[in-house]
């Protein structure tokens, strides 16, 4: 589709398989296309190649956030020693000055996305109840995040 390559997310509220991740490894950019019977969305979820300081508009589709998240600012990069004593970036960020939808921070972590839903970049790590990412899977291998 679009000549991408895209993957599949079974389970959640993905399993209706109109949900599409497409990762581009050399742009660090991941993205999330959406299918309808009349349209086809893309929305860019995830750029890891943004330096500190630089800003990012966070979309958050089919979502229980605002799907419209805004700008956000990117406050810090650090490598964090996740369980398995794998290094993972993390990147810290705020609502932008001008951000009048969200007030609360993001985490992303590289190879994993958002602390809170993968397909909200700028949701906060505590909806209806359920706190932070604590682990994914990735080919049977179970990693821990933080």
């Amino acid at each position: 589709m679009n000549n991408k390559n895209h993957k599949i997310l079974d389970g959640y509220h993905y399993i209706s398989r109109t949900f599409l991740l497409h990762e581009d490894v050399a742009e660090k950019k991941v993205s999330l296309t959406k299918i309808s019977p009349n349209r086809i969305d893309e929305y860019l979820l995830y750029d890891f190649g943004l330096e500190e300081g630089d800003t990012f508009e966070m979309k958050n589709p089919i979502t229980p956030f605002p799907e419209e998240g805004g700008l956000y600012v990117l406050d810090s990069i650090r490598n964090v020693e996740i369980w398995s004593g794998t290094m993972r970036k993390h990147f810290y960020f705020s609502p932008h000055e001008t951000n009048q939808i969200s007030t609360q921070n993001a985490i992303w972590v590289e190879g994993v996305g958002s602390l809170s839903l993968i397909n909200a970049p700028g949701g906060h790590p505590d909806i209806n109840n359920v706190g932070l990412l604590n682990c994914f899977l990735k080919m049977v291998n179970s990693f821990i995040p933080i």
